[in-house]
């Protein structure tokens, strides 16, 4: 089932403020590969529509773990979609990083929501 963490708030500026996107992928299955589908987007400061960042898709070995990183470019907003097509023992987790790879927002995956489908890339 996919699953979305929404359109994340980003200020521009401040503390709060995300430079980066990291997506941490966990397999934590003894023997089955994880396929993992990543989708993300931003908004630019114009707001006006979504645009892709990045699309992955990773076959995760058992017991691995594997992180992404996403430069984000004066999104006010950014949003990760993830779906899985095997095994049920990986976890995704995204965090929002400042200019000094501080996190500074995180969303776990128990607190992503469920979507129907992944959106579609052009």
């Amino acid at each position: 089932m996919p699953y979305t963490t929404g359109a994340i708030f980003n200020p521009l500026t401040g503390s709060t403020a995300a430079s980066q996107i990291r997506v941490v992928c966990i397999n934590d299955s003894q023997n089955s590969i994880a396929n993992i589908e990543l989708e993300i987007f931003q908004w630019s400061a114009s707001g006006i529509s979504r645009a892709p960042l990045g699309h992955n898709l990773i076959a995760l070995q058992p017991q691995s773990t594997q992180s992404f990183t996403y430069t984000l470019f004066s999104a006010v907003f950014y949003e990760v979609q993830i779906d899985y097509y095997s095994a049920t023992s990986a976890v995704v987790h995204v965090f929002g990083l400042d200019v000094n790879t501080n996190v500074v927002q995180r969303v776990l995956q128990s607190e992503m929501s469920p979507i129907d489908r992944l959106t579609l890339i052009p």
